[in-house]
């Protein structure tokens, strides 16, 4: 018998094939044993790749609808797969879970109960965070004395601060500390090497 393949639209072709086919399998245009042509003439035919009608063999093998024989070709298989379909509506050849677990019963829904502890992991404990106390310190920081006028402080730091000794820099920058002149009393250097 001839095989007749139309595509509808440039996508899956393979699919399109396998649908095709199957579907001429199952309404017996294609009967058992009946040889599908080879890959490389139907990928000439259809001018697709040949790839591309293997891709839709392999699936109809996958699933027991066509068979396979070495420098024979493709044959309709003989003993073509059931379709839900076609099966009783009876459950008896279900696969079915064993009695014992129907007798466990379902765990307690967690969601609806408010535990006395909260053990998940990297949530703290809310009701141990000082509240008052917070509230309390950004109060007193939030103030307008506090604030002031909102632009940025003094850069040599606040006014309590310890004033720095002549001479001295920022070492870990790479300076060290030099004697005051008269000509420079803050001046440094930097290390010899």
């Amino acid at each position: 018998m001839e095989l007749h393949i139309t595509f509808n639209g440039p996508r899956d072709l393979s699919g399109q094939i396998y649908q095709q086919v199957r579907a001429a399998v199952l309404e017996g245009r294609l009967r058992a044993g009946e040889p599908l042509p080879p890959s490389r003439e139907l990928a000439e035919r259809l001018q697709i790749a040949r790839n591309t009608v293997l891709v839709a063999y392999d699936r109809l093998a996958g699933e027991g609808f066509v068979t396979g024989k070495v420098g024979a070709g493709t044959f309709v298989s003989t003993a073509i797969p059931q379709q839900p379909s076609d099966r009783a509506d009876s459950a008896a050849g279900l696969l079915q879970p064993r009695a014992v677990w129907e007798a466990i019963p379902d765990p307690p829904n967690l969601a609806a109960v408010d535990p006395p502890f909260d053990f998940r992991p990297g949530l703290p404990d809310a009701r141990l965070f000082p509240y008052e106390t917070w509230r309390r310190l950004v109060s007193r920081e939030l103030r307008a004395t506090a604030v002031r006028t909102g632009a940025y402080g003094d850069p040599a730091g606040p006014p309590g601060c310890a004033p720095r000794s002549p001479g001295m820099s920022a070492s870990h920058a790479g300076f060290a500390p030099t004697q005051p002149t008269s000509s420079s009393p803050t001046a440094c250097s930097r290390p010899s090497t």
